[in-house]
C-alpha cells in the first residue's frame, strides 16, 4: 500500500483511521438525506482519518455550523415578526436557513476534496458511505422526534 509511503511537506499524513475514509461526497450527500446530526461529525472524522490539510478549517466549520444555522433561524423569526407578515411565510425564511447549511456543507466538500484526490491518488483506502447516507436517511424522523415539537431544538440536528 503505497499511501503510507508517500511524504508531502504540506501534506499531513493519514492516521490511524485511514481504513474509514469516504469520499466527501458521501457526508455532502448525508447533509442533504438525513441531516446536520450525521453530516458535520462525519465531516469532521473523514478529514481527520485521512489527514486532511485543511483539517482545523474543516474542523470550525463543523463547530460553527450550528450556531450559525439557529442564530440565522432566529434572526429570521424576529424578522418575520418585525415585518408582520403571516405566519405562512415563516417557511420561506427556512429557505435562507436551508441555503446556509447546504452552503456550509459545500465549503466542507470543497475543502476536503484536494486532500481525498491526493489521498485516493496514492492508493489510501476508500469506502464507499451509501449505506450510511440510505441508513441515516431511513431513521432521519426519529432523530428529529428525539428533540421533540419545539422548532428551535429541531434545528439542531437538521
Amino acid at each position: 500500500m503505497r499511501a503510507n509511503t508517500y511524504a508531502i511537506i504540506d501534506e499531513p499524513r493519514p492516521g490511524a483511521l485511514q481504513k474509514w475514509v469516504v469520499n466527501p461526497i458521501w457526508p455532502f450527500f448525508a447533509l442533504m438525506f438525513a441531516g446536520s446530526w450525521l453530516a458535520l461529525p462525519w465531516f469532521a472524522f473523514n478529514g481527520v482519518a485521512m489527514g486532511s490539510a485543511t483539517r482545523r478549517r474543516e474542523l470550525l466549520v463543523v463547530l460553527l455550523a450550528t450556531p450559525l444555522k439557529v442564530g440565522l433561524a432566529i434572526f429570521m423569526l424576529m424578522l418575520h415578526r418585525k415585518t408582520g407578515l403571516p405566519d405562512e411565510a415563516l417557511r420561506y425564511f427556512l429557505v435562507v436557513v436551508m441555503t446556509l447549511k447546504l452552503g456550509l456543507g459545500y465549503w466542507l466538500f470543497n475543502l476536503q476534496q484536494p486532500s481525498f484526490n491526493l489521498y485516493q491518488y496514492f492508493d489510501g483506502p476508500v469506502r464507499n458511505g451509501v449505506f450510511v447516507v440510505m441508513g441515516g436517511a431511513l431513521v432521519h424522523e426519529p432523530v428529529m422526534d428525539l428533540f421533540g415539537s419545539n422548532w428551535l431544538l429541531r434545528m439542531l440536528p437538521w
